[in-house]
């Protein structure tokens, strides 16, 4: 299984937003969720997950939101709740929050394959670099198109033309981050000694 803690930074100069992550990343990614979000002192969010494709995405999205993402790889025992669970790879998140944030990218993965585990960082570390640098216009064509499904439609809704819209995610490295999405969940699945083969992403 795939445990991810995840650390907000700064939660006391700008005030915790743990809460309001906890019901946003609850109402999209429930079905994905071994056990319901998990709220420790300090800020802290856990989440249990088997879906590589999931954490995948949990996790770019917990770091573009200023989180230290910390995702454990290997067995579990699962209780009621996640502070109920044990397991390597609880252990194995607890260690990676740490690890991650020294890191430019924030985001760590420790598995019992180190190797693996390291690839899978690197895939993850990638894509990270790839979102950290967009621009808001970037930032906003890319929320975009994730949406609504094509540049066409989000060049519509932000009443400019095709051209000029697929000019800002050429900019943005969309199919960059299009080609790198699966690529990172499979790193995950291998990490976890599993395959995968649906992406959220296309």
């Amino acid at each position: 299984m795939f445990v991810i803690t995840a650390d907000q930074r700064g939660s006391r100069r700008i005030g915790s937003r743990a809460a309001a992550r906890m019901r946003e990343l609850s109402d999209t990614y429930e079905a994905d969720l071994l056990l319901p979000i998990a709220h420790y002192a300090g800020d802290e969010l856990q989440f249990v997950s088997e879906s590589a494709t999931a954490v995948t995405a949990i996790s770019l999205e917990m770091s573009d939101d200023a989180w230290y993402v910390g995702i454990g790889v290997g067995a579990g025992t699962l209780g009621e709740t996640a502070a109920d669970s044990h397991g390597a790879a609880f252990e194995f998140a607890r260690e990676a929050v740490i690890a991650a944030k020294p890191l430019p990218w924030g985001i760590a993965v420790r598995a019992d394959d180190e190797e693996l585990g390291a690839d899978a960082e690197a895939g993850l570390a990638l894509l990270q670099g790839i979102r950290s640098k967009r621009t808001s216009s970037g930032r906003d064509i890319a929320e975009l198109v994730e949406e609504l499904g094509s540049v066409t439609a989000a060049a519509q809704e932000l009443g400019i033309s095709v051209s000029a819209a697929s000019k800002r995610a050429r900019i943005a490295l969309l199919r960059h981050e299009a080609l790198g999405f699966p690529l990172a969940a499979r790193l995950l699945a291998f990490a976890n000694g599993s395959e995968v083969r649906e992406t959220l992403k296309t």
